[in-house]
């Protein structure tokens, strides 16, 4: 067997997730994509391969949604979970994610594209809240 972390290494990954992750505009996206590992598995690698052909198409013929630079707000949550009072920075950083997503959420419902299969699963994750927002 090989050890995988001796093979990212001889593939210098981390230079190229460095380059990736400058390529996002959202903190949490950049974390995600610095923590990204190659997958092993055939199927894991031909359903992954399946959501990035989507991305890609979807952006091409509608042109992608702009997100911003909303930064992640789970540190703001953990603090309002835990009852703090929140700053008016910080009231405003959930705000901006909160248009993003319904931005980005309104953006797929107006888009009648139905070879959108694989996408559609992390679409109906976002849960927009007009009034919170």
């Amino acid at each position: 067997m090989y050890d995988q972390e001796k093979f990212y290494e001889l593939l210098e990954l981390n230079y190229l997730l460095e380059h990736l992750a400058s390529k996002a505009s959202l903190d949490a996206t950049k974390e995600a994509a610095l923590s990204l590992r190659p997958f092993t598995e055939i199927y894991d690698i031909s359903k992954e391969l399946e959501k990035t052909d989507e991305a890609f198409v979807l952006s091409a013929k509608y042109a992608s949604p702009s997100f911003g630079k909303a930064p992640s707000p789970n540190g703001i949550l953990t603090r309002a979970e835990v009852g703090a009072v929140l700053t008016m920075s910080e009231l405003l950083s959930i705000s901006n994610t909160l248009r993003v997503i319904r931005t980005v959420k309104e953006w797929r419902e107006n888009i009648s594209d139905h070879s959108v299969v694989y996408l559609n699963e992390l679409f109906g994750l976002l849960s927009p809240n007009k009034f919170l927002e």
